[in-house]
């Protein structure tokens, strides 16, 4: 990047969103996103679209802070209302006088598109959500009129496509913030965090509760990074080699992590055995001092520190051949990888904050490299979203059929979209319960401005005028992390359903029959959902605990090194989703999954030993590699496997490399070590 492109970046980043402070920042977006809704409300009324408060509402859904995220779920959008209306227009002619068999291809397509939204975790998912859910809105509502349905098919992209316009020109123009200015500042917190974390550890200050908390935190961080590198792709503006830089980062952090909750799991079981050397006391202290210097830290003193923390931990006198002197051994060997990864940290973020790429061969870790994009949900996860949505349609259009409802079209609108929205969250049913509330709030709203307010609004600057309070409310409530949900639900069903036409329509009657209707479909919705998919953060957390398992017993199986950063990654976000959801405490969810990662690490560096090694002592590896196999394949059908025979075999084979001289010995008996402390705490059997 040119010394211009690199000032105009600082001075177009000077006025972003990012610059100012959190409260003002949500004020300012809501602000914006409610002046592009109503120059996209304007045109829709001055050109005559059928339904102007469409316009509005894609506004709503469409606007991110990161100008990235608005394009791509803009784009996305109209692709994916594109595809539902196409497949509309083919199905609803041919099976209009069969409406059983009309449903059961609605509900299928709707369905499938929901299935595949979840298995891919990238903006491109929403056009499979997209898709399936605007199939319902234009399809149920016409099933008795199919000769209008291309005018509304035509009309519905117009008024989604003006508002998608409006949006993104607004989201460019007005206090844009970039995904480079995000990056920049999310990953300086991340490192702040992940100091203070590394510094408590090594002191010893930290709670156990501290310590979970941390950990979690940070992997929810870096998830929310990894979201966030993906939206790099739709801003031209960032460099090629600047998305390199901020993926490198991602990786490097995801390693850090790892490290960490090694050190911490080494320290916790070394304190509980016994006071800690002074030597190795006063060099653990001297690396926090360390670490809390951030990037102002001396590169040498670094590295000095790490060999001081070796040299201390193999004079340790206590030690003897125990499990002891090996978690030493490891706990130094975590040390030094610690501090290399953190120095490379440190200079992908000063690259990224001077936009000038490092050389290659400043980094200490290359290999740490990015994972390209978000795990997808597990098929049977998504499989039981799909088919508790595809349950509740053919219930309600049972209902709908037999009693001819007359706005039985109306609930089955609201049951796509409630249960399309939500099926991505860990916890669907509890995001379904906010979904609801949040409606029920604004349908309250909706009732006041339509009977109290809008009908005596002579003109369209007054329309805007009591319109904004409640927008804007609703705005910064989108716009704040801990009220997103509730405030999305809000904003979307009520610019929706407040029903701004060319012509003021005041049926009390009407409204109370269309939105019973759409309550009645959430409710539905509700009941599916809470049939078929986890209830409870535990319910949800070993599904992906299963998964980890399930990575520990291929890798014993085949081991490789790609194979040890697949799992890392997909680990740390497993945490990230379950960060929001859990409650950190000794021998939770959280810790059991940083176990599996342990076992995982001493599997790869013992079958990475194993060609070196007597004949007689690779058999031996071959047949823990096996057991280790067969433990966590156990643990995947749900059963309980005694892992005594397994720790028996480690001891044994701890004795006979504590004999033996030289850094090989050493890297067995660090691996023996990761292997063991995963199994134990595996099991809750903690030191």
């Amino acid at each position: 990047m040119t010394a211009a492109a690199t000032d105009a970046r600082a001075a177009t980043d000077a006025w972003s969103l990012q610059r100012l402070p959190p409260g003002w920042a949500a004020l300012v977006f809501s602000a914006r996103t409610f002046f592009a809704a109503m120059l996209a409300l304007y045109i829709a009324f001055l050109v005559g679209l059928e339904r102007p408060a469409w316009a509005m509402a894609t506004v709503y859904i469409v606007s991110q802070p990161i100008s990235g995220a608005a394009l791509a779920k803009g784009f996305y959008r109209i692709i994916g209302t594109l595809v539902g209306g196409l497949f509309t227009l083919m199905t609803l002619p041919l099976l209009v006088d069969a409406p059983v068999l009309l449903t059961l291809a609605l509900s299928l397509w709707i369905g499938g598109c929901l299935y595949l939204s979840l298995r891919d975790r990238t903006p491109r998912s929403y056009v499979f959500m997209l898709a399936g859910y605007s199939a319902a809105i234009m399809g149920f509502p016409n099933v008795d009129a199919p000769v209008g349905l291309f005018n509304v098919v035509v009309t519905r992209v117009q008024e989604i496509g003006l508002g998608i316009l409006c949006a993104t020109v607004f989201s460019a123009l007005v206090l844009p913030q970039t995904s480079h200015a995000a990056g920049l500042a999310r990953m300086r917190q991340w490192l702040r965090s992940a100091d203070a974390q590394a510094a408590g550890l090594l002191r010893g200050t930290l709670t156990r509760q501290e310590m979970a908390s941390g950990e979690r935190g940070l992997a929810r961080e870096i998830t929310a990074l990894q979201a966030l590198m993906i939206y790099l792709s739709y801003e031209p503006a960032v460099s090629r080699a600047m998305r390199v830089v901020i993926r490198s980062i991602h990786g490097h952090a995801v390693l850090m992590l790892r490290l960490l909750a090694e050190i911490r799991d080494r320290l916790v079981e070394l304190r509980l055995d016994g006071p800690l050397d002074p030597a190795l006391a006063a060099s653990l202290e001297r690396l926090a001092l360390w670490a809390e210097r951030g990037i102002d830290s001396d590169p040498q003193e670094g590295a000095a520190c790490a060999r001081a923390l070796s040299d201390a931990a193999r004079r340790v006198p206590e030690g003897g051949e125990g499990w002891r002197a090996a978690t030493l051994l490891n706990l130094a060997e975590r040390v030094n990888a610690y501090v290399d990864v953190r120095e490379d940290c440190r200079t992908l973020w000063q690259a990224l904050k001077t936009e000038r790429a490092p050389d290659s061969s400043a980094l200490r870790v290359p290999g740490a490299g990015p994972m390209s994009a978000l795990a997808p949900i597990d098929a049977g996860n998504a499989r039981r979203a799909a088919l508790a949505l595809i349950l509740a349609l053919w219930v309600n259009a049972a209902f709908w059929i037999l009693t001819a409802w007359p706005d039985g079209a109306t609930a089955m609108m609201m049951i796509a979209i409630a249960a399309s929205v939500t099926a991505s969250q860990s916890r669907p049913v509890p995001a379904l319960y906010e979904f609801i509330y949040a409606a029920l709030i604004a349908l309250v709203l909706v009732f006041v401005y339509q009977f109290a307010i809008l009908p005596f609004v002579t003109d369209f600057a007054q329309m805007c005028l009591v319109l904004f309070p409640a927008l804007l409310v609703c705005g910064v409530l989108m716009a704040m992390p801990r009220t997103a949900g509730v405030g999305f639900g809000i904003t979307i069903t009520f610019t929706t359903l407040l029903g701004l036409q060319n012509m003021f329509s005041g049926d009390l009657a009407a409204f109370a029959n269309g939105n019973s209707a759409a309550v009645v479909g959430m409710c539905v919705a509700l009941a599916a959902v809470s049939l078929l998919r986890p209830r409870s953060a535990e319910q949800a957390a070993i599904r992906l605990l299963r998964h980890g398992w399930e990575d520990v017993a291929a890798l014993a199986r085949l081991p490789d090194a790609a194979g040890r950063q697949g799992i890392t990654r997909r680990l740390v976000d497993r945490l990230g989703l379950l960060a929001p959801t859990l409650t950190p405490r000794r021998g939770d969810d959280g810790e059991v999954a940083f176990a599996t990662l342990f076992a995982a690490e001493g599997v790869l560096a013992l079958a990475q030993l194993s060609p070196h090694v007597t004949a007689a002592a690779r058999g031996t590896f071959e047949r823990l590699l096996a057991d280790v196999e067969a433990h966590f394949r156990l643990l995947v059908r749900g059963g309980h496997p005694d892992p005594s025979g397994l720790l028996a075999t480690l001891d044994s084979m701890r004795a006979e490399m504590a004999g033996a001289p030289g850094p090989r010995a050493e890297a067995g008996l660090s691996a023996l070590v990761s292997l063991r402390r995963g199994l134990m705490l595996g099991q809750g059997r903690a030191a």
